[in-house]
């Protein structure tokens, strides 16, 4: 363990070793491990709280062994369930490929794959790693302008909540911001386009008692519409359509597109939105994910489409490779 007290070159002590912009699961675990290895180390966010729907929902072993060195586990149980069988399957309903879930013993400690409540988890982690000495949580907490130029990095935060601003020094600076990163565009690193960008609408859906949906998740493999079927954990069941050539995003959020698209599994008195909301689904990379002390993780140096959930779990391997860089 490597201590909190060192000096920058010219001699100056910084207010915190890391400053952690954005407190979403990839900056609250990296924020967790830097405080287990025993430094200072600040997290702000622009929001008051927990996003308080759901957007990430599954992960794997890898990350499940980093929430267990986080101590979380026991505590996500109620949120978390295990992952089912996929199909994906023709415009016909034929079975084109079956992956069957692993079945316990699990080899590697953990189940390959779990789907999970995305708040519920958050709130999790952040009441876990906020107990942790050395980490302070700053919400409504904006950045507003950085300085790279000296041996620390100098950072302007406005509080929003009570209007007030400040300064501050930091040894590193992760953007853990997401995909508009403010970290990424004030390094100017730009990104590169892999060459995927589709419009889509993911719809979750809190289903009634009694309502008879596949045990399974499902691929539709439909050039018509191609559309995805997840099982999430206890009543959350999530739907992903394409939205097609002519078809705007604005108007598939409307309650009639999307009860019609729901048309084939549910009726409305059975099920209640919890989210149906419009993504563009990129393949996204930056050109550069460290410029000096500076760094980025997480959709703030790659966006993924969510097929196969790697966006978050990516993110958190990002965490986990920086914690121990940084330490060393």
């Amino acid at each position: 363990m490597t201590t909190s007290s060192q000096t920058s070159s010219n001699g100056t002590d910084p207010d915190w070793d890391i400053v952690i912009v954005g407190m979403g699961p990839v900056g609250v675990t990296l924020a967790g491990l830097m405080g287990r290895f025993g430094h200072r180390v600040l997290a702000i966010d622009k929001e008051a709280d927990v996003y308080d729907q759901p957007r990430a929902i599954g992960m794997d072993h890898e990350t499940l062994r980093v929430f267990q060195q986080l101590g979380i586990t026991k505590d996500l149980e109620p949120f978390v369930s295990d992952y089912k069988t996929t199909e994906h399957r023709s415009a016909s309903g034929e079975v084109i490929r079956r992956f069957i879930s692993q079945e316990p013993p699990f080899t590697l400690g953990w189940p390959p794959y779990q789907t999970f409540v995305q708040p519920d988890l958050e709130r999790v982690l952040r009441a876990h790693v906020h107990e942790i000495d050395g980490v302070t949580f700053k919400t409504s907490h904006t950045l507003t302008d950085m300085d790279t130029s000296g041996p620390l990095t100098t950072l302007d935060i406005h509080d929003t909540a009570n209007n007030t601003k400040s300064q501050l020094t930091a040894r590193y600076v992760i953007g853990c911001d997401g995909g508009s990163s403010f970290v990424r565009k004030h390094l100017a690193i730009p990104f590169e386009d892999l060459i995927f960008d589709e419009a889509w609408l993911v719809v979750d859906v809190l289903v009634g008692d009694g309502v008879d949906l596949p045990d399974m998740n499902i691929q539709y493999c439909d050039p018509a519409r191609p559309h995805t079927f997840v099982v999430g954990p206890k009543n959350l069941r999530r739907w992903e359509f394409r939205i097609m050539h002519g078809e705007q995003p604005e108007d598939m959020t409307k309650d009639a597109t999307v009860w019609k698209l729901l048309e084939p599994w549910l009726t409305p008195d059975q099920a209640t939105i919890w989210r149906a909301t419009t993504y563009r689904f990129h393949a996204l990379v930056a050109q550069a994910w460290r410029a000096g002390n500076t760094f980025l993780a997480g959709d703030a140096c790659h966006m993924t489409p969510p097929f196969l959930a790697q966006g978050m779990v990516q993110g958190i391997k990002d965490a986990t490779n920086l914690a121990w860089k940084l330490d060393a």
